[in-house]
Parts: structure tokens; C-alpha cells; sequence
């Protein structure tokens, strides 16, 4: 049997952990979920009932790379870029949580090591990248494209045919019209509404959404 370790014990991670274990109520996978990796939590607490049993180089050191699958719960775009990244180049293996209350489509392609959490809609032939983070009450509508590592924020709402690049981040309740593009690392304010396109690396806020 896999062990499943979440990277990240923060607020991220207690949600992660949570859909881990409605999985596998689920289902009855073959892994089981034994506890975070965190290099600031105290090793041996417990974190929404899991323990931390080390940091992530405790880890990679104590376990064997083929037993063991990864899940990097942690909310800043960059620096989940950059645990993934390492993780994948070392070999290991990322684990996709998908909440068994989302919806989603069978067109639908998503990268290894995101999440999809509860109540989530996402519709035909959508793309979502590696490491991303769909949180709850998302909605993400047809033929979208999803780059890696993005994330998105409780209840954003992505229409038909938007295109959001690498590592952007869209806040709560935010709603990207049909059609629009978000740039790369580009962050969209909470309950923005973005009416066309952005560019890289930009801070967009209100309704309609503009740059600050």
C-alpha cells in the first residue's frame, strides 16, 4: 500500500486532508494518508488529526521513493512551483485530490498534484495544468485553459473559454468573462470582474476589473 504524505500543514493542508479521507472512505483506495510534511510545525503535533511526522528533507530521507506519494498543500503559487518541480525531477510521485462532491466532466484533463475541492464545477474539455488549486465552490465552464500552478479562490467563476496562464491567482468570487485571458503570476482581487484581457505579472481589482 502507497502512503500518502501531504506537503503543508497550514490551512491548505487541513482541507487537503480532509478530501483525503472522504476519498478514501470513498473508495477504498490502496494508499492510505499518514500525515504532513512541514518545516515549521512542530514534528509529532497533530494537525486536524494527522500527525506531522517531519519536515519534507525528513522525509525524502526516511522513505523510499516508490512508496510513498506526495501532495503539496501549500497556498503560495511560487513556492508550490518550486516543491512540485523538485519532487518531480527527484523522481517521486504527485497525487491528485479530487473531492467526490465536485463535478466534473469526463472531457475534462487536469495535471497531476492539483486539488479540486468540494463543490466544484468544472464542464467539458476544460485543461487544468499541474499543481493547481480549485477551491471550493468554483465554477469553471467549457473549453477553459488552466496553466499550472494557478489558483483559485472560493467561488470564482470562469466562463466559457477563458485562458488563464501560469501561476495567476484569482480571488474569491472573482468572474473572468467568456472568452478573456489572465497573463502569467497575474493576480485578480477578490469579486473582481475582468471584462478583457491582462497582461503578465499585473493586479487587477473591481468591477470592472482594472490594473493598480
Amino acid at each position: 500500500m502507497k502512503l500518502l504524505i501531504i506537503i503543508g500543514a497550514g490551512g491548505a493542508g487541513k482541507e487537503a486532508s480532509d478530501i483525503a479521507n472522504r476519498i478514501y472512505l470513498k473508495n477504498q483506495q490502496e494508499w492510505e494518508f499518514i500525515g504532513f510534511a512541514d518545516d515549521f510545525i512542530k514534528v509529532n503535533s497533530f494537525v486536524n488529526g494527522y500527525k506531522v511526522i517531519g519536515t519534507l528533507n525528513d522525509i525524502l530521507d526516511r522513505f523510499d521513493k516508490n512508496d510513498i506519494l506526495f501532495h503539496c498543500a501549500i497556498g503560495d503559487n511560487k513556492i508550490r512551483l518550486r516543491i512540485v518541480e523538485l519532487l518531480i525531477a527527484k523522481g517521486y510521485k504527485l497525487f491528485t485530490l479530487i473531492d467526490p462532491t465536485s463535478i466534473v466532466s469526463k472531457s475534462c484533463s487536469i495535471g497531476i498534484g492539483s486539488y479540486i475541492g468540494p463543490m466544484s464545477f468544472i464542464g467539458p474539455d476544460v485543461q487544468i495544468g499541474k499543481g493547481c488549486i480549485i477551491n471550493v465552490g468554483t465554477s469553471i465552464h467549457h473549453d477553459v485553459f488552466i496553466g499550472d500552478y494557478v489558483q483559485l479562490c472560493p467561488g470564482a467563476r470562469m466562463l466559457g473559454s477563458t485562458h488563464i496562464n501560469d501561476g495567476s491567482f484569482l480571488g474569491t468570487n472573482s468572474v473572468i468573462l467568456p472568452g478573456v485571458r489572465v497573463g502569467s503570476w497575474s493576480t485578480v482581487g477578490a469579486s473582481a470582474l475582468v471584462t478583457k484581457d491582462i497582461g503578465h505579472s499585473v493586479k487587477v481589482i473591481g468591477v470592472p476589473a482594472k490594473e493598480f
